[in-house]
C-alpha cells in the first residue's frame, strides 16, 4: 500500500535528492528516480522522525569559522534518518524567521558515527553500490615502476646548423654549434649588463633555432619579467607567435605534472616526487612527526584512490562537503582542508567512520591504510592531539601545492584521472611550443616554478620526436634548484646532452647556491655540468675563485689577470669566460 508524505516530509526527502544527485552527477538512474515513488514504512518512519525533529530545512551550523547557515547537507538529513544524535536542534527565531541552531552534542554521545558514514555511503538509496557497479571500465595500470624513456637519445652530432648570433655576435663569434653551448651558466650582481648582454642574445638564438625541419621548444622562468617581452616578440618577428605558451595567466592550458610514461606511479610514489620541490627542515623529535604528517597524507590519498576506482567518482571532496567544511576540488585540496579544519573530536571520529566505511565498501579484500585506525584506541584527548600533530604536519607539504596560484598552472593528478583542461608537457615540447612563465615572488610561486621546471625536464625525457632541439631559459635559477629526485639539476644536465636540452641558467651570485646545496660537492658537481661560464661584475669571492682555477698562474714577472682586472671592476657587459674552446676577457655588446 501507498504511503502518501505531508509537504514537509517532502521538502526533506527532496532535498536528500538533491544532494544525492549533486554527489552523482553521472548516475542516470538516480536522477530519473520520483521523489513522490512508493516508500517503505521503515522509510516513511524514518523520514517522519526527521519532519518532527526539524520541521524545516533551514538552519545553523557551527564550523571552525563561526556559525554557517543554509540548506541541510546530506549528513545532518541522514543523522536524522537514522536517529543518530549528531546535533542537537533547539528552534530559534532569527532576523529573517525561524531557524535551527545546531549544537554539537557532547563528544562521548557520538557512538554511532559508523552507522552515520555507513549511510552517507549508501546514499539512502545504497547509491554507492550502484555506483561500484556502474564504474567506467578503465584499462589496466601499466606496471608500477621508474619512469622509462620512450626512444633511445639523439644527441648532436656535428653536422647540424649553427645557432645565429648576428650582427652584435657572442663571445667574438657570430655562429656557435649548439653542442658546444652546452650548457651555460651566467653569473653577475644587478646592473652587470648579463641580461642584455648574454641571457637575451642566448634566447633570441634559441626561439631562432631550426634543426632537421623542426623549430625549437623551450621553457622560459622569467622572475623578473625581462625575457618574456622579449621572447613575444622574438616569436611574433619569426612568425611563431601561435607557439607563445604564457601559463598561469586567465584562460592559459594547465600543464600535467604527471604524464602518460608515469602512469605506473603509485599514489606513495608520486606523492613523494612533489615532496622533493618542497622546503621541509626537520630535525629529531620534529621529523618523526614529519613521516607521520606523510603517512597520513599517503593513507588519504591512497583511501581516495581505492575509493574512485570502485565508485567512479571522488570521495574525498564529498567527505569536506558532508562534514560543512570549505569546498575543495580536488582530492588534494580535499586533505589541505581536513588536515586545516577538523580540530574537534567530533569530528576526528565522523571522519575516521567515514574513511573506514569507504574502505571496507570499496575495497574489502585488499583494503590500504586506514588513516586514522590508531586514533580509536587512544584517549580523547590523546587521540586530538596525535591529529594535530600529524595534520599539522601533514600540512606543511598539501598546503602549498593545493594553492590555486599553483592549481592554475600545473595539474597535480597525484589520483585519479587528469583533469580534462591540462595537457601533458610532452605534448607541447613534441608540437615547438614555448613556455613562458613568471612565478610571482612567493614561496608558492618559487615552488611553481620548481614543479613546472620538473614537469618539463621529465619530459624533455620522455618525448616522441627527440630530434627537436630544445632550451631551458631561466633567471634567478638558484631559487629553482632541487637537490634530489628527478628534477635535480645535477643529474638532469648530465643526462639531457645527449637528448638535444640545451640549458641557459643566470643567477646572482654563488652564495645563493651555496644556500640550497649544504654539501660542497654537490654545488660543484652542478658547475660542472655547466662548462660554458660567463662571469660578470660581481664582488662573490666564490666566483673569483672559481675562475682563479681556469686561468692560468701568473708568472713571477707578472700578475695574475684576475688582480689586474678584478671581477668587481668589471664595465658594465664586459665578462670572464670559461669555454670548451678556451678561456678569455670580452666585452660584450648592450644592444637590447
Amino acid at each position: 500500500m501507498k504511503q502518501s508524505m505531508n509537504p514537509v516530509e517532502r521538502q526533506a526527502v527532496e532535498q536528500a535528492r538533491r544532494e544525492l544527485c549533486a554527489l552523482a552527477p553521472d548516475d542516470e538512474a538516480l536522477h530519473e528516480d520520483a521523489v513522490g515513488e512508493p516508500l517503505s514504512a521503515q522509510d516513511i518512519e524514518r523520514v517522519r522522525k526527521l519532519a518532527a525533529r526539524i520541521g524545516f530545512v533551514n538552519f545553523s551550523l557551527p564550523t571552525a569559522s563561526g556559525l554557517r547557515t543554509g540548506p541541510a547537507p546530506a549528513h545532518v538529513i541522514a543523522a536524522q534518518l537514522c536517529d543518530v544524535p549528531l546535533y542537537r536542534f533547539v528552534p530559534q527565531q532569527g532576523a529573517q524567521g525561524a531557524v535551527v541552531a545546531a549544537q554539537a552534542v557532547p563528544a562521548e554521545q557520538l557512538h554511532n558515527a559508523e552507522d552515520l558514514a555507513l549511510t552517507l555511503l549508501r546514499a539512502l538509496n545504497d547509491w554507492a553500490a550502484r555506483a561500484g557497479r556502474r564504474a567506467p571500465e578503465r584499462e589496466p595500470a601499466p606496471e608500477r615502476g621508474a619512469m622509462q624513456l620512450v626512444a633511445e637519445p639523439v644527441p648532436y652530432d656535428g653536422s647540424e646548423p649553427p645557432l645565429h648570433f648576428a650582427p652584435q655576435g657572442f663571445l667574438g663569434r657570430t655562429q656557435w654549434h649548439p653542442a658546444e653551448l652546452v650548457h651555460v651558466g651566467v653569473l653577475g650582481e644587478t646592473g652587470s649588463g648579463k641580461t642584455v648582454s648574454a641571457v637575451l642574445p642566448l634566447l633570441r638564438a634559441a626561439l631562432a633555432y631550426r634543426c632537421e625541419g623542426l623549430s625549437s621548444a623551450a621553457l622560459v622562468i622569467d622572475p623578473k619579467g625581462d625575457l618574456t617581452p622579449a621572447a613575444l616578440q622574438r616569436l611574433q618577428s619569426l612568425g611563431r607567435a601561435d607557439d607563445a605558451v604564457q601559463l598561469g595567466q586567465p584562460g592559459a592550458v594547465r600543464l600535467r605534472f604527471f604524464g602518460p610514461q608515469q602512469a605506473g606511479l603509485s599514489v606513495r610514489d608520486r606523492y613523494f616526487k612533489l615532496v622533493d620541490l618542497i622546503d621541509i627542515k626537520s630535525e629529531g623529535r620534529d621529523d618523526i612527526w614529519m613521516h607521520k604528517g606523510h603517512a597520513l597524507c599517503v593513507a588519504l590519498l591512497e583511501t581516495e584512490e581505492a575509493w574512485q576506482q570502485h565508485a567512479g567518482c571522488a570521495l574525498l571532496p564529498q567527505v569536506c562537503r558532508w562534514m560543512g567544511l570549505s569546498p575543495a576540488t580536488s582530492p588534494l585540496q580535499a586533505v589541505a582542508v581536513l588536515c586545516q579544519q577538523v580540530a574537534q573530536l567530533e569530528q576526528l571520529r565522523l571522519l575516521a567512520a567515514l574513511l573506514d566505511a569507504a574502505i571496507v565498501r570499496a575495497a574489502p579484500l585488499q583494503p590500504p591504510a586506514r588513516p586514522l585506525a590508531r586514533l580509536a584506541s587512544m584517549s580523547n584527548n590523546e587521540a586530538t592531539n596525535q591529529w594535530l600533530y600529524e595534520s599539522r604536519n601533514a600540512l606543511v607539504v598539501v598546503a602549498p601545492l593545493a594553492e590555486e596560484q599553483l592549481q592554475a598552472v600545473l595539474d597535480l593528478n597525484l589520483v585519479g584521472e587528469p583533469a580534462p583542461d591540462s595537457v601533458p608537457c610532452t605534448q607541447l615540447i613534441d608540437a615547438g611550443r614555448v613556455l613562458l612563465y613568471r612565478p610571482q615572488p612567493t614561496y608558492v610561486g618559487d615552488l611553481c616554478a620548481r614543479a613546472l621546471k620538473a614537469a618539463f625536464f621529465q619530459a624533455c625525457l620522455c618525448r616522441s620526436e627527440l630530434r627537436r632541439p630544445v632550451f631551458y631559459v631561466v633567471d634567478e635559477f638558484q631559487r629553482f634548484v632541487t637537490v634530489q629526485g628527478d628534477s635535480a639539476e645535477m643529474g638532469f644536465l648530465d643526462l639531457c646532452r645527449a637528448f638535444r636540452v640545451t640549458a641557459v641558467l643566470a643567477t646572482q651570485n654563488y652564495a645563493g647556491l651555496q644556500r640550497r646545496y649544504p654539501r660542497q660537492a654537490d654545488l660543484d658537481c652542478l658547475l660542472l655540468n655547466l662548462p660554458t661560464l660567463l662571469v660578470f661584475r660581481t664582488r662573490d669571492p666564490m666566483a673569483r675563485h672559481h675562475l682563479q682555477e681556469s686561468f692560468a698562474p701568473p708568472t713571477p714577472q707578472l700578475p695574475h689577470v684576475l688582480n689586474v682586472r678584478p671581477v668587481a671592476r668589471l664595465a658594465t657587459g664586459e665578462c670572464y669566460y670559461v669555454a670548451p674552446h678556451g678561456v678569455g676577457r670580452e666585452q660584450m655588446p648592450l644592444a637590447a
